[in-house]
């Protein structure tokens, strides 16, 4: 599949508007008429534009006022409490913000479900995951929103491991290898989480409206190119800390799920998706890995996680005991 970019039209149109911000996000380069606090800057918006202009809905969202999603191949309409956005080509997001919306809350929504759609346009296969880099090379865990992904990804950062993404994973496939992309330097975390860390959750600001997770930027040892995908964890509760090999029946099984937004976004390449996939767990060992939901054992479980890394071949069953 061929690169894509914005028509040199596209692009020059862009750069005249009178506030251009320039990001680099998911090894993207965008160009954005709204100022979307957070995101990385760079680049020179040749790959994607982000316009606040008008637009009419399709008409099956005239049926309500609530949240709504039409995907097809190509485009795909979004209502949220965030405003409506339009996707187009993997290239363009017109959005209508929702009056008086925070800048802080729509840039973190643009970072994560509005670019989810946007690079599964572009034909990414991309997980629902956070990534640590551990020797130079992508480490992901997957699981469901309360999984624990986060935090894990947090405290290995304690360990001196650098940063790769969080919650918003694409996965691009060259010469057979995958890639895992690096997004924005923040982590959604839970208070006790923070506090854990050292740090005070009441000076951080709140993730999302009306809940208690807050945002922690990622001062230093964030990845900014793209790192080989070594290893992904699927996350799940257990009695004990361990590590078992899954069967690439399974892997296959385990990954499709955990695609981002992978119920609502059925619409965009499936097939391609499902191809992915596939080529993703023949490449890439697939781990379960069971935990204790305990912050006083999260310790021996990066010690698991680290030991399990270092050894040259994957592991049929590893733990760390009850």
């Amino acid at each position: 599949m061929r690169p894509l970019s914005l028509s040199s039209a596209v692009a020059l149109t862009l750069h005249k508007k009178c506030r251009v911000c320039l990001y680099s996000l998911y090894g993207l380069n965008v160009g954005s008429d709204v100022a979307l606090p957070g995101l990385p800057p760079g680049g020179d918006g040749s790959d994607v534009a982000i316009c606040e202009r008008g637009f009419d809905l399709p008409p099956i969202f005239s049926e309500g006022t609530g949240e709504g999603l039409l995907v097809t191949q190509d485009t795909a309409y979004l209502r949220c409490d965030f405003g409506s956005f339009h996707f187009h080509a993997g290239r363009e997001i017109n959005m209508m913000p929702a009056p008086a919306v925070d800048a802080s809350f729509l840039a973190q929504f643009m970072a994560g479900i509005a670019f989810g759609i946007l690079l599964r346009q572009r034909g990414d296969l991309v997980l629902h995951a956070s990534a640590i880099a551990v020797h130079e090379k992508a480490v992901a865990f997957v699981g469901n929103t309360v999984s624990g992904k986060s935090t894990l990804v947090a405290a290995l950062l304690g360990r001196g491991h650098a940063f790769v993404a969080d919650d918003v994973l694409p996965v691009r496939f060259a010469d057979g290898v995958p890639l895992a992309y690096p997004g924005v330097p923040t982590l959604k975390l839970w208070p006790e989480i923070v506090r854990s860390m050292g740090d005070d959750p009441a000076g951080l600001p709140l993730a999302w409206p009306a809940e208690e997770k807050r945002l922690w930027r990622v001062e230093r040892g964030f990845v900014r190119d793209p790192l080989p995908l070594s290893r992904v964890y699927v996350l799940a509760l257990g009695d004990a800390h361990t590590v078992t090999a899954v069967s690439p029946a399974e892997a296959v099984y385990e990954l499709a799920r955990c695609g981002y937004c992978a119920e609502f976004l059925q619409g965009i390449d499936a097939a391609r998706q499902f191809q992915q996939t596939i080529a993703l767990a023949q490449s890439v060992p697939i781990c379960r890995l069971r935990r204790v939901m305990s912050l006083d054992r999260l310790p021996e479980l990066m010690d698991l996680i680290e030991d399990d890394l270092s050894r040259p071949t994957i592991q049929a069953d590893a733990g760390s005991g009850g």
